[in-house]
């Protein structure tokens, strides 16, 4: 009972339930538990202890009682999940309460939930407070990394064929089905809340990832399971989102294989209140046309910005760049807008700063060669053992999230480069790579130094992603483009 106890106290302390919701809730926990209530069982201690050191007698107690079938991480989670969800309020409850707070500022509203995602543990904070934040000095300004130790690493291909799959229920990992599903083989979602939003005149729902590649990582889905795909109606849905919640950017995924996102097959977006790298390029040439400032900036990707204190003009000038560049092509770049297949698509982010309009699109192909069969504007394979994934718009803006294996091989590929032997526990890949960091290692290299040179290799591989590309060339007919789209 004692763990019961513990439980509410830590509900209550973080407004997960009302105290008013005392003898409910500690009888449905009672219930699930086999433990016959008495009046002991209500009296809730002032003092909280942290959610780990609740749980662990609660996870014993699941096991012999077989509400678990073993104590693995998943079946913890899937457990956790649902003993918290008797602790929460229900959907409407939370939709009710984040429209209270929205009253007094979008950013409480925001703010409050956030902090109930935390404390419900659907954001698991001690999990991702392990992940390994890095950053390199480059010429384009601080690019930022993290070493994601929450998520397994996909390549393009196997996020293609996954999206390729038949229909199934849920139709996908983001929508508004997974709200309370805790079925076995799905990640659980007892505990998972959503926030009903109005874009465009059209239904969409606001989440937080349980991720968190940075700081509330939102992400709003339609909801219908439409696939993804900018349109007029695109640049719409972000500034309407801006406008309603001015502190948090958006941007959206192009909507193919290669340069889009993961999830190509059910139309979202992501935000968040963070600044990125992006933010602090530098201009390097500027434009002014229809009340749109338009500047090409320094960056390792082909990306414009767009700025404007019109709404309307602003959009307007976005649709003209995407309809502009869905038609280009330049033979003298390997640049083609379509072969069998569309190949051109945009990467667009919205933010709203001291009420002017700001939109960056980074111009994406998917192109594949012989040479480069996963991308020929992808990071290229000598640059894949850093980062083989998508880049999306996470990426776009300055912060490369990298697979959770990087946390175990780069202290190998230190131990490889200053021992000079082969080690058999490193990839054939990440071996290919450490030998190629021989030449440049220092008189006392440590793990600061490799951790480095990955974020080096990172942004190289940005840099891969460039459509026109870093030579004069490119840069020349990157400007006529921008040039032609604005008279």
């Amino acid at each position: 009972m004692d763990a019961i106890k513990a439980l509410v106290a830590y509900g209550i302390k973080h407004h997960l339930c009302e105290e008013s919701d005392t003898i409910y809730v500690c009888n449905q926990l009672a219930e699930l538990f086999d433990v016959i209530p008495s009046m002991d069982l209500y009296d809730i201690p002032k003092h909280v202890k942290p959610l780990g050191e609740i749980f662990a007698p609660l996870f014993d107690k699941a096991l012999n009682q077989k509400l678990m079938l073993n104590d693995s991480i998943d079946e913890q989670d899937r457990f956790e999940a649902k003993v918290m969800d008797l602790l929460v309020m229900r959907p409407s409850g939370m939709q009710r309460q984040f429209n209270k707070y929205y009253l007094q500022s979008p950013k409480q509203a925001t703010d409050y939930l956030y902090e109930w995602a935390k404390a419900s543990n659907y954001i698991k904070t001690e999990r991702l407070e392990k992940n390994i934040p890095l950053k390199v000095n480059t010429p384009y300004g601080e690019i930022l990394g993290t070493i994601n130790l929450a998520k397994p690493e996909k390549d393009s291909r196997s996020i293609l064929l996954e999206a390729s799959k038949p229909d199934h229920f849920p139709l996908s990992p983001l929508s508004k089905e997974y709200v309370g599903l805790n079925l076995k083989g799905l990640p659980p979602r007892a505990n998972h809340r959503m926030i009903k939003l109005k874009l465009n005149q059209e239904n969409f729902y606001f989440q937080f990832s349980p991720y968190v590649y940075y700081h509330q990582h939102a992400i709003v889905i339609h909801e219908d399971f439409i696939p993804m795909e900018i349109t007029e109606k695109t640049f719409k849905r972000l500034f309407d989102f801006i406008d309603q919640f001015p502190h948090y950017f958006l941007g959206s995924n192009a909507g193919l294989p290669i340069v889009g996102g993961s999830i190509l097959s059910h139309e979202h977006y992501q935000g968040g209140y963070t600044q990125f790298p992006i933010d602090e390029a530098k201009v390097l040439n500027q434009w002014h046309a229809q009340d749109v400032t338009i500047e090409r900036l320094h960056w390792p990707l082909s990306l414009i910005r767009l700025r404007s204190s019109s709404r309307n003009a602003i959009e307007k000038m976005a649709h003209r760049f995407d309809q502009a560049w869905l038609a280009y092509a330049n033979p003298s770049l390997n640049l083609h807008a379509k072969t069998t297949e569309r190949h051109n698509a945009i990467t667009p982010i919205a933010r709203k700063v001291k009420g002017e309009y700001i939109l960056y699109i980074a111009f994406r192909n998917n192109q594949t060669s012989e040479t480069h069969p996963d991308g020929i504007f992808h990071p290229h394979h000598e640059h894949q053992p850093i980062k083989k994934e998508n880049i999306g718009l996470i990426e776009v803006m300055g912060l490369g999230v990298l697979p959770g294996r990087l946390a175990l091989e780069l202290p190998q590929v230190l131990d490889y480069v200053k021992e000079d032997h082969k080690d058999s526990s490193l990839s054939n890949a990440m071996q290919e790579w450490a030998k190629g960091l021989k030449p440049m290692v220092p008189k006392n290299p440590d793990l600061a130094w490799v951790q480095e040179e990955a974020m080096k290799t990172f942004v190289r591989g940005l840099e891969d992603c460039a459509v026109f590309g870093h030579q004069e060339a490119g840069v020349q007919a990157f400007e006529e483009f921008i040039q032609k789209t604005i008279k």
